[in-house]
């Protein structure tokens, strides 16, 4: 028991020289895993990453196929646009500004928006009821509606709205061997926009306040889309940021492993590290 508590307080004198700041978050879940000494010393870290973690969550609205019989036009207009592929075709949305969730003080695990990133400098546009709020507007003017083969048929090319999560990693949470590559910024959960009030999985939920989501007929071929929509939390824990790191990490370690291999087998530890990596990996459903 003696040595036990020697081992703790030399750990916790680690603590008092940054060890905590320069572990990255599956370090911190190996040494909780690892004996009841280093779990009571690793959980307080584990705790402090959860409370400075931040998300960016970052609306895309009015996606639709570029390729189609249908002509778009948004009412806010779109000066910033992203081109993704989806179904196997290429879908253009219109970027909303970016909102930041902190962890709540209070509740831990429990992220809300503190503020709107175009208003970081400022406090304009960040009243409680207006924080995290997004909307769309655009009108799809469906020319094969025209074409006598396709009858009574309704051919829309408009996809809809989705909001990406983004885990903004720390330096020491971004891969040695990927620091030149990987932006702070990691894509962690793509949600699609389908009606219903939360998202959830394992690790991960998010719930979302749907105040309006109309589409109209204006004629026969135009077909207008309306909604607003509002994120008022999101909830997570330590567990997913480590899925989240090893996801990232696995890559790395794979081509690494691959480099081995060209000159020696390679060894039990480095296998079962891998292994370890993956399976933790494979817990969250994430950005792919």
């Amino acid at each position: 028991k003696r040595s036990f508590d020697r081992l703790e307080e030399v750990l916790q004198i680690c603590l008092l020289h940054r060890l905590g700041e320069d572990l990255d978050v599956l370090s911190i879940h190996c040494m909780q895993k690892t004996s009841r000494v280093f779990r009571r010393v690793a959980t307080p870290i584990a705790e402090q990453r959860m409370r400075v973690c931040q998300f960016v969550v970052t609306p895309l609205v009015d996606g639709y196929f570029l390729s189609g019989y249908s002509v778009f036009r948004r009412h806010q207009g779109a000066t910033n646009t992203v081109v993704e592929r989806e179904q196997g075709r290429m879908v253009e949305y219109a970027v909303s500004p970016s909102f930041l969730f902190h962890q709540d003080t209070e509740t831990p695990g429990r992220f809300t928006a503190r503020k709107n990133e175009k208003h970081l400098e400022d406090d304009r546009g960040n009243d409680e009821e207006n924080l995290a709020q997004f909307s769309w507007a655009c009108e799809e003017l469906s020319f094969a509606n025209l074409e006598r083969e396709w009858g009574d048929i309704g051919v829309h090319e408009y996809v809809g709205q989705k909001v990406r999560v983004h885990w903004r990693r720390g330096e020491v949470d971004i891969p040695d061997q990927d620091c030149s590559t990987s932006t702070a910024d990691m894509p962690v959960v793509d949600i699609r926009l389908n009606g219903a009030p939360q998202f959830s999985t394992s690790l991960f939920s998010l719930n979302l306040e749907l105040q309006r989501m109309d589409a109209t007929q204006v004629d026969e071929v135009t077909v207008c889309f309306e909604g607003q929509a509002r994120i008022p939390e999101m909830w997570t824990s330590f567990e997913f940021l480590v899925a989240c790191y090893s996801r990232n990490l696995e890559n790395v370690l794979a081509a690494r492993n691959e480099e081995i291999l060209k000159t020696r087998p390679l060894l039990r530890h480095e296998q079962e590290f891998l292994k370890e990596v993956r399976e933790i990996a494979a817990v969250a459903t994430l950005y792919s």
